[in-house]
């Protein structure tokens, strides 16, 4: 979707293998949109886990995304985004 953006992403894991996945959507589309924002887990390129977010963003705004797995040792992470 070229008028939909995912940007200012960053992904961390602390010592307690919590991880955490943030980011903005920016919608420049002239409707209103509801998302599902997925965030596939990997480590060391297997995957360990995935979760969701849901946002709405209307129409010409930014909202910000946060995606967070308790047990979750992340190396590197992929972002989806789905109109509901």
């Amino acid at each position: 979707m070229a008028d939909v953006e995912i940007h200012s992403l960053n992904g961390t894991t602390d010592h307690d293998d919590y991880a955490k996945v943030i980011g903005m959507v920016t919608n420049n589309t002239d409707d209103n949109l509801d998302f599902e924002v997925e965030v596939t887990f990997h480590r060391n390129g297997k995957f360990i886990g995935h979760g969701s977010d849901y946002i709405e963003v209307p129409r010409g705004r930014t909202r910000p995304f946060e995606v967070s797995e308790w047990d979750c040792p992340m190396t590197n992470f992929e972002v989806d985004l789905f109109v509901r």
